[in-house]
């Protein structure tokens, strides 16, 4: 049974308190670190390739909702097949007939 004076106390205490620091600031450094692009490459259902900015920056996949990573995967793809299926013109023309007419009711509407 050793007593320990005051000062190996506070200097055992200096040396956790560093390697926590140190621990620390190597996970927040790789938070803040930008991954390749390489890793974050995407290929969308319609053979485009983009790079997807939340893998990029680690820090940012917090922000994301679950739908928005990878969105053409997901929700995008659907919308897309939807708009622009063969011989299914009239959704995209009724969206613009619609906006157009709304423009000038919305105008007088608003007076």
């Amino acid at each position: 049974f050793q007593l320990q004076t005051q000062g190996q106390q506070q200097q055992e205490e200096k040396q956790k308190f560093q390697i926590l620091i140190n621990i620390l600031k190597g996970n927040m450094l790789s938070l803040f670190q930008a991954r390749p692009e390489s890793e974050c490459m995407i290929e969308s259902p319609h053979g485009f390739n983009y790079v997807e900015f939340s893998c990029i920056y680690p820090i940012l996949e917090y922000t994301y909702l679950p739908f928005e990573k990878e969105y053409d995967n997901f929700i995008g793809n659907k919308i897309w097949n939807f708009i622009f299926e063969p011989g299914n013109i009239v959704y995209p023309l009724l969206a613009v007939t619609l906006y157009g007419i709304s423009l000038p009711i919305g105008t007088k509407f608003m007076k």
